[in-house]
Order: structure tokens, then C-alpha cells, then sequence
């Protein structure tokens, strides 16, 4: 499996060297801000040691790429989202944006072959495991927007992968890269605390504080008050209330209430419930069993996101398609059909611009989904664990 994960990583580098490094690479080629955009444009004020949370600097970047833009726009990301642009900060935009294209499928790759060897998915079948990854609705937004969700989907696989085999300093260092968007995974993150912290796994914190504190410096070094200016925008011109696909949208426009708020009742609910989960699963506590339902309840609960930040579930999804790979030939057709026929309803919905805040559905619909076709006891067979070299946690 290293070799299979090892060759496309590998390409997948020389290549964005060569974009990043080569100063013939064509100015201009792309031509929206898009998510990437904001990213990017705010590392790069960083790294000048300005404000990137500052309108009025972030405005001569977005303009210069897209000069028929409104205004400019801030990046919600905390600080150490601005740690993994840094490296992509130092080129210009459309080599940056070309190269972040090819590390995002990269993850999406590796990501899905380690999540595939887990769950106990023949080797040979790892290119059923990518087609899945890529294909995912979420997966396509977040490679076309350029979000950085993908980065989450690396930090949770690479998460359950080094779990199993005895790692938990990588395992905590891999989940580091959450937070890029840890509003996603607060659920997660409680787990993950409760099971360290009662388990006694020390070490498991450890990596996971030593990978905050690498995105922290990265984002740091350059602009040492980038804390206190992610701080004072929060407080000052937060961003208002975006109509995402959640349920705390609908709590709160239901309510007619103004601001955020409301939605992170929601969250507090599935605080609540992580909480007795961990408690009545304690004992025979699994990261291959227990993750993807945490996943599921993150997203059910998360106080905002949108669908391009589902991009997580493609754990569970391969976890399910991992189970219907051992049923047979007629299983997997059966599978990839709904698969194929849930991505085109979803292209086609964005294609009519449908508003987002309508896809609260698409989560429910995968849970639904994952539970009919999930192996029924929730965990893999014991020969497959062997093989894989997994072990419980």
C-alpha cells in the first residue's frame, strides 16, 4: 500500500515544485478569487507581516485577480489555516492556485487508500477507493473551489490510519491539520480529548499539541500579532449569518433570530451527546467503529459549514464501500449506481443554483445510506484487521 500512496505523492511534488518554482509559469491564468483566492490573498499579506484580516489589504490581491470584483472579502479561517498557505504564499497566484489543485487530489488520493487498507479493502480495488474519493459531490467542490477541507479529510484518515497501528504522536499530529476548519469536527474533538485524556493517551496529546504549535509558528514568524487580529475581526465585523446547509440555519432563520448564535445550540446539543456516546462505548471504544458515526453527528450539529466541507464523510463511505467490495459483484454495481446517481442529482442542483442552505439533506441522505450497507455488527472482520495490520485502540 506505501508504494500505491508513495508514487502519486511523490509526482504529485515535483509537480507543484516545478509551478511553484518556475518564474515562466503564466501570470493571469486564472481569473476568480474564489475560495482559494481569499486564502490565499490573506497569506500572503501575512507573510508581509500586514493584517490578514484587514479588507483594506487583502483588496489590492483580490482585485488584481479578478478586476471586475465587487469588494473584498475576508477569510473566516483561524491563524493556522494561514500556516499550511504559507509555502503556496510565496508564489504568484496562478501557480499557487495550479498547485494547490494538485495537492488537494493528491490528499484526496492517499487519504482514501489509507482509509481503504483500514476498513479492510483488497489492495488491488485501492482505484475504486479514489474513483469513490474524487467523485463525492463534496470532493468536487473542494478541489474546484480550492477549500481546504481537503487538508481535514488528510488530517482525520492519517488520524485513523496511525491510531491502528500504534502511533498516537503521529495520529495527534495528523489531526492537527482539523483545524483548518475546526468548526466541522468539535464533536470529534471531544472525543478525541475524552479518550486521551482517560485513556491515559498522553502521547496521542502530545503530537496533537506539537502539530498546533507548527501551524501556529508557521503563521506566526511573520506576523506575530495574527492572534489578536483574527481575534479583533471576530469581535468587531464578524461575518453575519450565512444560510448553510445545517440545522442551525434552520433554527435560526425559523426563529428570525440575528446572528450566529442560535446555531451553536445545536452544537451544545451534540456536545451532549458525544459526551454519553464516548461514556456507554468506553470500554470497547474503536476508532474504525466509533469515527464515522462522530463524523456524521460533527456534521449534523456543526454551528456552519457547507457541503464542500462534508468532504470528511468520505471515511464512512469508503468504510461502507470497503463492506459491499466483500458481498460481490452485484453489491458493488448496486453501490456504485447510488453513488453515481446521488453526485449527479447534486452537479445538476448546482448547476440550477439551487441554494446551498437546500442541500441540508445531503448528510442525512449519506448517514442513511452508510447505515444500510455498513457491515451490520459496525466492525470490520477480524482476518481484514489482521491484514491491514490494525489494531484497536
Amino acid at each position: 500500500m506505501r508504494t500505491v500512496v508513495l508514487i502519486p505523492l511523490l509526482l504529485t511534488a515535483l509537480a507543484v515544485a516545478v509551478l511553484l518554482g518556475s518564474p515562466a509559469f503564466p501570470r493571469g491564468a486564472v481569473h476568480r478569487v474564489e475560495d482559494f483566492g481569499l486564502y490565499w490573498s490573506a497569506a500572503r499579506v501575512n507573510l508581509s507581516g500586514g493584517n490578514p484580516y484587514d479588507p483594506h489589504a487583502l483588496w489590492p490581491y483580490q482585485q488584481a485577480i479578478e478586476p471586475d470584483r465587487a469588494g473584498p472579502q475576508l477569510p473566516w479561517g483561524p491563524p493556522w489555516s494561514l500556516g499550511l498557505l504559507t509555502p503556496f504564499a510565496a508564489a504568484d497566484f496562478p501557480a499557487a492556485r495550479w498547485a494547490w489543485l494538485l495537492v488537494g487530489i493528491a490528499l484526496l488520493v492517499a487519504s482514501s487508500t489509507a482509509v481503504w487498507a483500514v476498513y479492510g479493502g483488497p489492495p488491488d480495488r485501492a482505484t475504486w477507493a479514489w474513483l469513490l474519493a474524487v467523485t463525492f459531490y463534496p470532493s468536487l467542490l473542494a478541489t474546484a473551489l480550492g477549500q481546504q477541507t481537503v487538508f481535514a479529510l488528510a488530517g482525520v484518515a492519517g488520524f485513523l490510519w496511525s491510531s491502528g497501528r500504534g502511533r498516537p504522536a503521529l495520529a495527534g499530529a495528523c489531526l492537527a491539520l482539523v483545524l483548518a476548519k475546526p468548526q466541522n469536527l468539535i464533536l470529534l474533538g471531544a472525543a478525541v480529548i475524552a479518550v486521551a485524556r482517560f485513556g491515559r493517551q498522553w502521547r496521542l496529546l502530545g503530537g496533537l499539541l506539537a502539530g498546533c504549535a507548527a501551524l501556529s509558528m508557521a503563521a506566526l514568524i511573520p506576523n506575530p500579532g495574527v492572534f489578536d487580529q483574527y481575534a479583533y475581526a471576530l469581535t468587531h465585523y464578524p461575518p453575519r449569518g450565512w444560510p448553510t446547509p445545517t440545522l442551525g440555519t434552520y433554527l435560526r432563520l425559523g426563529f428570525g433570530v440575528p446572528g450566529i448564535w442560535p446555531a451553536f445550540l445545536v452544537t451544545a446539543a451534540g456536545l451532549v451527546w458525544v459526551g454519553w456516546y464516548w461514556a456507554a462505548h468506553r470500554n470497547d471504544w474503536d476508532w474504525r467503529d466509533r469515527l464515522p458515526v462522530v463524523l456524521f453527528a460533527s456534521h449534523f450539529t456543526t454551528p456552519y459549514g457547507w457541503a464542500y466541507d462534508q468532504v470528511v464523510l468520505v471515511i464512512p463511505l469508503l468504510q461502507a464501500a470497503a463492506a459491499v467490495e466483500r458481498r460481490g459483484a452485484s453489491s458493488r454495481t448496486g453501490f456504485l449506481v447510488c453513488h453515481a446517481a446521488l453526485t449527479l442529482t447534486c452537479v445538476v442542483l448546482n448547476r440550477l443554483k439551487t441554494p446551498e442552505y437546500t442541500f441540508v439533506w445531503l448528510a442525512p441522505v449519506l448517514f442513511l445510506g452508510w447505515a444500510i450497507v455498513r457491515p451490520g455488527s459496525g466492525r470490520i472482520d477480524e482476518q481484514a484487521a489482521t491484514t491491514t495490520g490494525h489494531r484497536r485502540a
